[in-house]
């Protein structure tokens, strides 16, 4: 998936991506994992679809890929391990573009890695 954006120098720019892992977890991992620890709490397996639902089932992270973009300045993103992340564009002189990636981590076994480019272009004020 790419996105595309044009904004201004100076302009707030907040992109949101939806994440989804399709694939279950495994309760009998999560159980070997954890069931220990809820059994001295005491419970037993019956718990373990909720202990799956609170489970993370991905782990995003947003980067610069300053070599793919114009302009070679470092963008400050605002908590990049989060699906929506803020930047607030840079004063360009001319237009330039910046691209980010957001690589996903899934965390079943074995664990996979997706990835998703946006690309934005900023045009002088």
């Amino acid at each position: 998936m790419n996105w595309i954006e044009t904004v201004k120098s100076g302009e707030l720019v907040e992109i949101e991506a939806e994440i989804n892992d399709p694939d279950p977890v495994d309760l009998e991992a999560l159980w070997e994992r954890m069931g220990p620890i809820v059994q001295q709490r005491g419970y037993d397996k019956s718990i373990l679809p909720a202990l799956a639902a609170r489970q993370p089932k991905f782990s995003p992270l947003w980067w610069q890929y300053v070599e793919a973009g114009s302009y070679q300045g470092n963008i400050k993103l605002s908590d990049p391990a989060q699906n929506k992340v803020q930047l607030v564009a840079p004063k360009v002189n001319k237009p330039e573009t910046i691209h980010l990636i957001l690589e996903a981590k899934d965390g079943g076994s074995p664990g996979l890695t997706a990835f998703s480019r946006v690309v934005i272009t900023v045009m002088p004020e």
